[in-house]
């Protein structure tokens, strides 16, 4: 880059702009960016070398497998014999009370408790009755799992007769206890991530590269991030911390009505400012801006400056300094800008309390000039295309304002020649005007027939 270049540049915002897409941070340490390598930590399998701050769920101490099952025993007499006391039916289809509590005892041990819950439940047991709450610990000991617990019976049948099975049905509850296994895990563990859930694709806007989760808007949300902005094609939203991005499915969107227009004031180099209502999409701003855009927010106010954001490199003309509290010039914007409002989610309109504010501050035009190395700026008026050749005929250069002749000085000749014309008397003939003129008279004074004398020639003796 040219030397003479670099103080023209806005480091920081630069390194804002690289930092989001690279999805970087800066720290007391440096700056850290993603490389998109992936990480992982292994452990030797057993539980408890997990460390604390690893666990994801909690688990019951191993309990040795002798006490599960005369744990189970326990539980199948005690259930046999409250099934037999409340349930005619089942003393009557189970007769042989050894042969009842072994089922029991094996369904315990298999996992198969789901039947057991559902026969509890209908002879009117809830989870504070002691066979219930009974169940659930050994379910919590044992680490049942729901989604896993299917009668092999009813598997065999539905294998044998596919068309006489509740397959679908025996599906359906299969990813039913799923889902709801998952749900119980992930309200075990911490929210998740959208590092934890890339998918490994990239979307590339005008504004970076970013790359996609499959979390939800709600969930980003959730995590700590708001809405951006939105890709070209409209099937990604761009989700931002302050500090990294990323592009999440924007779904089906409802349809909606064309949006307002965008009140912004329009800075060209060597103009006043001037007030244009524009689309608010992408192509508008960089149709405004001759190019791709780029955004500063160099003041307090809830505006926003969209420049060239190759201004400076392609040398497009300066146009107006930026000033720090000092006064002092810290950049110079290169070609047309745009000042904007801010609005939640992305560029809003100019409110009309800022139109009227940045008027008045980028109204002048400058010209800026190099001198023992420091950047000075000289305010100049702004360019009226008029001006010449008004200045070429007016008569009055205090009047210069698009009129030709308008000013107090043509009036005061106008009348001054009125009473010229006025006063001044008639115009007399000349002196030689009058000689001719009784010349003529005396000419036609003469009689036309009377001969005019003759000279004689003179006489020998005359000489």
């Amino acid at each position: 880059m040219p030397e003479h270049l670099r103080s023209y540049i806005d480091y920081e915002a630069y390194g804002r702009d690289i930092a989001l897409e690279e999805s970087g941070q800066f720290t007391d340490l440096g700056y850290v960016r993603d490389t998109g390598d992936s990480f992982r930590e292994y452990y030797d399998g057993e539980r408890g070398s997990i460390p604390e701050e690893y666990r994801v769920m909690t688990f019951q101490d191993d309990v040795p497998e002798e006490e599960v099952s005369e744990w189970a025993m326990d539980l199948a007499y005690d259930m046999d014999e409250f099934f037999r006391q409340h349930d005619p039916q089942y003393a009557a289809k189970h007769p042989e009370e050894h042969a009842a509590k072994e089922e029991i005892y094996e369904n315990l041990m298999a996992g198969r408790i789901s039947a057991l819950d559902e026969k509890l439940a209908a002879l009117g047991q809830t989870q504070e009755d002691y066979l219930p709450s009974e169940i659930e610990k050994f379910k919590d000991a044992t680490g049942y799992e729901e989604c896993l617990d299917v009668d092999p019976q009813a598997i065999r049948e539905a294998i044998e007769n596919p068309d006489k099975s509740h397959v679908d049905e025996m599906l359906a509850f299969a990813e039913q206890a799923n889902r709801e296994y998952e749900a119980e895990l992930y309200g075990q563990q911490a929210a998740p991530t959208p590092d934890d859930r890339e998918t490994g694709e990239t979307v590339r806007t005008p504004r970076g590269t970013f790359h996609v989760t499959d979390m939800s808007r709600e969930q980003m949300e959730a995590a700590g991030y708001g809405f951006h902005h939105e890709s070209e094609d409209g099937k990604y939203l761009i989700m931002a911390n302050g500090s990294r991005a990323f592009a999440i499915p924007s779904g089906d969107t409802p349809e909606h009505t064309a949006p307002e227009k965008l009140t912004v004031l329009v800075v060209e180099p060597m103009k006043e400012p001037y007030v244009k209502e524009i689309d608010p999409g992408l192509h508008a701003l960089q149709a405004e801006v001759g190019g791709d855009i780029a955004a500063s927010y160099p003041f307090d106010d809830p505006v926003g400056l969209v420049l060239n954001d190759e201004g400076k490199l392609i040398g497009l003309d300066l146009n107006r300094s930026l000033r720090d509290e000092h006064g002092e010039i810290y950049d110079i914007v290169a070609g047309t800008f745009l000042v904007v409002g801010l609005g939640p989610e992305s560029f809003a309109s100019l409110p009309p309390d800022m139109i009227q504010k940045y008027t008045e501050q980028f109204k002048r035009p400058e010209l800026f000039a190099s001198i023992n190395g420091q950047i000075v700026s000289v305010p100049v008026e702004p360019e009226n295309p008029l001006r010449t050749a008004e200045m070429t005929l007016e008569d009055d250069y205090g009047m210069i304002d698009g009129i030709i002749n308008n000013g107090r000085r043509g009036e005061e000749l106008e009348k001054a020649q009125t009473e010229a014309r006025r006063t001044t008397p008639e115009k007399k003939p000349s002196i030689r005007e009058r000689l001719e003129d009784a010349k003529r008279e005396c000419a036609e004074r003469k009689s036309p027939d009377k001969p005019a004398p003759q000279k004689k020639p003179p006489e020998l003796g005359d000489l």
